[in-house]
């Protein structure tokens, strides 16, 4: 299938996602990778994380590749997901939630073995600089967090590097 930008490739570029969309209201798994539906069925404890992975999967598919290069520049506001979001009436936050999580499952598929993070854990650390979402991650796991108790220690570890990067300034202007 040629990918393109026009409206009317992002309509027919979106039949496998609106495959696996309608899966997740029917209760099947449908994958185009018949590696990762046995991945998923391997370990049920976490299903709506590996849903969202496999929905997000299934959108970066349907982008072109002018399409993936932007989403790193333009994120939500990336016109391909608004039009995918709008043709499956799905909300453009979930959709954008779904592609980032697997995209921090394909830099990081040792989330896949988790069994105590959901997708509402993952959400709290994507809006956290990268090389530290794994950190918040594995500690999530070890320590079986909730999402209220990893949300204040990422909160609590952002006042405690602000104030560390104010330091040095403050000491220079009383110097």
């Amino acid at each position: 299938m040629e990918r393109s930008g026009n409206i009317n490739s992002v309509v027919s570029e979106s039949v496998a996602a609106q495959d696996f969309m309608s899966s997740l209201t029917d209760g099947r798994l449908q994958s185009n990778d018949a590696g990762s539906s046995a991945v998923v069925a391997e370990i049920p404890s976490n299903k709506s994380l590996h849903k969202a992975i496999e929905m997000g999967r299934d959108v970066y598919l349907c982008l072109s590749q002018e399409s993936r290069d932007a989403l790193h520049l333009r994120g939500r506001k990336q016109q391909s997901l608004r039009k995918l979001a709008k043709v499956r009436n799905i909300p453009i936050s979930t959709l954008w939630r779904s592609l980032a999580i697997y995209l921090l499952r394909q830099r990081n598929p040792e989330i896949l073995e988790y069994r105590h993070v959901g997708v509402c854990h993952v959400s709290v650390i994507l809006a956290v600089d990268a090389e530290n979402q794994m950190h918040y991650l594995r500690k999530t796991e070890q320590g079986r967090w909730s999402r209220a108790r990893l949300e204040r220690t990422v909160k609590a570890d952002a006042r405690e590097r602000q104030l560390a990067a104010l330091q040095p300034a403050l000491h220079a202007s009383v110097a």
